[in-house]
């Protein structure tokens, strides 16, 4: 049949296109794209029908090849997603899955994407509103979510711990002092009573020795040890 369909249309546009009325060529191009098995047919069928809803090929094309077919598809969209893999992370994606319609499809995301496809999204509710080549549009939207996960506990508190050394003997300023620190968020700053900013200060006289200690997040604890 196809074959047949071939040759005479071959014959026909070769020998009579410059005769075409505009009907004639909206029934040769049902014609044509059915035997390029292009899938848009039956499509150019009704189409052509809505213009010449009496043309008996046109009747006859539908009924023998269109009638246990659906032709006219509603633009539909099944949207897919990946949701973020952690708190606070953007690794998320979601997926526009188009049917029906008239291909090619034009595709408007919420985010100023356009592509099938968007990626790099945080949690939230992203849209899309598609386009098809007829000017028809559908929209629906998605919700990429994150994992509830509760926020790290703060660090324990910080600690002093002061040791020293007193002086060998009167009148000697051989005396030393040394904190540790444990908890809160290093690195941690130091600030003695006599100018030193070390965690060890030496060649002290005896006497009292405050310490004030900041850690990263600015959290201040205060020791003395006496020498």
């Amino acid at each position: 049949m196809k074959s047949f369909l071939l040759l005479f249309s071959i014959f026909f546009l070769c020998n009579f296109s410059w005769a075409q009325t505009a009907e004639e060529k909206a029934v040769n191009g049902v014609f044509i794209s059915y035997i390029h098995d292009d899938g848009n047919a039956c499509n150019k069928c009704n189409e052509a029908l809505e213009t010449y809803p009496n043309n008996q090929k046109l009747l006859n094309f539908k009924k023998l090849y269109c009638n246990h077919t659906t032709t006219s598809y509603p633009l539909t969209i099944n949207l897919s997603k990946t949701n973020v893999s952690s708190s606070g992370g953007s690794d998320g994606t979601a997926k526009a899955n188009v049917s029906g319609g008239k291909p090619p499809y034009q595709y408007s995301w919420s985010n100023g994407n356009n592509g099938s496809k968007v990626t790099n999204l945080a949690a939230g509710t992203y849209s899309v509103t598609v386009t098809d080549n007829a000017g028809k549009t559908t929209k629906a939207s998605v919700t990429i979510s994150a994992p509830n996960t509760p926020p790290p506990p703060p660090p324990p508190s910080m600690k002093l711990t002061l040791t020293h050394s007193n002086v060998s003997a009167a009148g000697k300023s051989d005396g030393s002092a040394k904190v540790s620190v444990s908890g809160g968020k290093a690195p941690y700053q130091y600030d003695w009573s006599n100018g030193d900013t070390g965690s060890k200060i030496t060649n002290l006289s005896p006497g009292t020795y405050k310490v004030t200690v900041t850690d990263n997040s600015g959290t201040t604890k205060t020791g003395s040890v006496t020498i």
